[in-house]
């Protein structure tokens, strides 16, 4: 390279150095404009003393579709199946087609695949069974909505009655007039035999009990207070009474136990109360007494 050209070289990059150094003072100034003119706007502008009035979107209904076109939410009006009315609420469909949740102004409704759950203000309701939930809510709405419209046939009847069954909690917790009441149920799988099946009884109304019951047969055990008495019961298999022990305030405590019919006295321990045949008196036992009752409920052996 000629030394002519390299002098001509360092003066176009002399040209562009000066020419970079005044374009970045130039943009350096127009900030600095930029920001005292924001600054100033700011400082002339008045607050509006006008209200700020906001916007209202009026409707009856809002529907959200996926991408596929498919209903997944609706808020507002909403049609469903068994009922004669329309509900206003927020209802919520899976992608399935099959799941639902809604929740309207009495209660919040959710059902999914094989188990349902229903809460309202007095209720809590959680359901399980054998088949998809909505293919029960849909055949049970269907003879439901027949049966307000023409008679059902005998079948069609047993159909519904046995649709209703499926709808049984398997836990349930509701308030009435009485006072509160929980129930839970185990069934047994597949129909199939199950020792530990049942149900198990709480609650206040009409007073405080407390029952469990054996799946199957009416073997149950309960215990309850009221006031001056507390009790607690034992029945076999076929409902009838075979133990009983009882305190209370008069008549002091008893353990009972009964014969296989569930009336007969056959043996008491503690405070017992006697007939005399006789004279047809009453006695009534310490609580030390223990009492055996031969096959007709007469007394056959006591202590002491």
């Amino acid at each position: 390279m000629t030394e002519p050209m390299m002098d001509d070289l360092e003066k176009r990059l002399s040209y562009l150095e000066s020419a970079n150094r005044r374009l970045k003072q130039l943009l350096a100034l127009l900030g600095i404009a930029l920001v005292l003119g924001l600054v100033a706007i700011g400082t002339l502008q008045k607050p509006s003393d006008a209200p700020v009035v906001g916007r209202t979107i009026e409707t009856e209904r809002l529907v959200i579709k996926d991408p596929t076109g498919k209903v997944r939410a609706v808020l507002g009006r909403h049609e469903t199946s068994g009922s004669p009315q329309s509900q206003y609420g927020l209802f919520i469909h899976g992608k399935d087609g099959e799941s639902e949740a809604r929740l309207t102004d009495s209660n919040l409704h959710i059902h999914y695949d094989k188990g349902s759950a229903n809460f309202s203000p007095i209720s809590v309701d959680i359901t399980e069974h054998k088949v998809k939930v909505s293919q029960l809510f849909r055949e049970a709405s269907r003879l439901s909505d027949m049966g307000t419209k023409q008679k059902l046939t005998k079948q069609e009847q047993d159909k519904l009655e046995r649709l209703s069954k499926e709808f049984e909690p398997i836990a349930q917790f509701y308030l009435n007039m009485s006072g509160p009441y929980l129930e839970l149920k185990k069934h047994p799988r597949n129909g199939e035999t199950d020792s530990g099946s049942g149900e198990v009884h709480v609650g206040a109304s009409a007073y405080p009990t407390i029952g469990l019951r054996a799946h199957g047969d009416k073997t149950s055990f309960s215990l309850s207070a009221l006031k001056d008495v507390a009790g607690m019961t034992i029945r076999d298999r076929k409902g009838n009474k075979r133990v009983t022990l009882n305190v209370d305030t008069d008549n002091g405590a008893a353990m009972n136990l009964y014969d296989i019919d569930g009336k007969t006295f056959r043996a008491a321990f503690g405070n017992v109360t006697l007939e005399t045949i006789r004279t047809g008196g009453i006695q009534k036992r310490p609580a030390s007494s223990l009492v055996l009752f031969d096959k007709d409920g007469k007394t056959y052996w006591r202590t002491p």
